[in-house]
């Protein structure tokens, strides 16, 4: 009875789970013409034997995933790809770290309440529209690398905290034309382009 049970374990068990974990898919594309014929050979015995298993002990359920297991699972594939990183076994059709952020990221999107990615605005890069448009505050923007810039009205950023202040919205590219120094005021460039001035306040 043990060298059976040995045999059986070996060949149906051990040997099938190690080849067929990293070959699963070319292993069942070159066997599954086989697959089929075995699958009509014994369909006489296995069809009634199914629907009696699915009548006394239920239909099998598919295997579906939350959103908290699933994000456990792509974090340990996160963290898998980092240790081939810097093992250099990344191979090109392996997902690459900001593949899987980008993935958890949405995942835990829906979760997301509007005032956890919003920026405090006394971490906000603003500009007054006194301030005049020359060399030294070209610099200052291109250092702080932001698109868009806010316009408060006046020279006192602090009314900004307390009172809906913030005028326009200045893009970069609209300082392309003035890239020398001028005496040109930002305001009167926000108010040149004439955009759209709405914004969105989240109170906490």
């Amino acid at each position: 009875l043990i060298l059976p049970t040995l045999i059986i374990t070996l060949f149906g068990e051990i040997l099938p789970q190690v080849v067929c974990s990293n070959y699963g898919l070319l292993i069942g594309s070159r066997t599954r013409y086989l697959t089929i014929f075995f699958m009509v050979l014994f369909c006489p015995i296995s069809y009634p034997i199914s629907k009696f298993l699915d009548k006394a002990v239920g239909v099998e359920g598919r295997d579906v995933y939350d959103r908290k297991t699933l994000r456990v699972l792509i974090s340990m594939q996160r963290d898998l790809i980092k240790d081939h990183a810097k093992k250099r076994m990344v191979e090109s059709k392996m997902m690459d770290v900001d593949t899987t952020d980008l993935v958890l990221a949405a995942i835990d999107f829906p979760e997301k309440i509007v005032m956890s990615v919003m920026t405090p605005i006394d971490k906000i890069f603003m500009l007054s529209d006194m301030s005049v448009i020359n060399n030294s505050l070209l610099k200052t923007i291109a250092a702080k690398g932001r698109t868009r810039i806010p316009i408060y009205k006046g020279k006192d950023r602090e009314t900004v905290f307390f009172k809906k202040m913030i005028v326009a919205v200045l893009n970069m590219k609209d300082l392309l034309p003035f890239c020398q120094s001028t005496k040109l005021k930002v305001g009167t460039v926000a108010q040149l382009w004439q955009r759209s001035s709405q914004f969105r306040f989240a109170l906490g």
